[in-house]
């Protein structure tokens, strides 16, 4: 991620071997966006996906825990 944010992507003329990069690069060839549009949206998108593996993995630890006093109690 860090690689494509550092990319001047509206500077690119051609597919790089960054794929965040390329991605942005050809978002912004198919719809009238600016890059650092395109950038906040993908830092955006990289925090929701990150609060959501948290969320996950902390429910399912916590659904473990859960059940393992309840199994002890029985």
């Amino acid at each position: 991620m860090l690689q494509a944010l550092l990319t001047d992507i509206t500077k690119q003329e051609h597919l790089t071997r960054v794929d965040l990069a390329d991605t942005l690069y050809l978002i912004m060839q198919r719809a009238p966006t600016s890059g650092l549009t395109l950038k906040v949206v993908l830092v955006g998108c990289t925090l929701a996906y990150v609060f959501l593996v948290a969320f996950v993995l902390v429910r399912g630890k916590r659904r473990r825990e859960f059940e393992m006093h309840s199994s002890a109690a029985a």
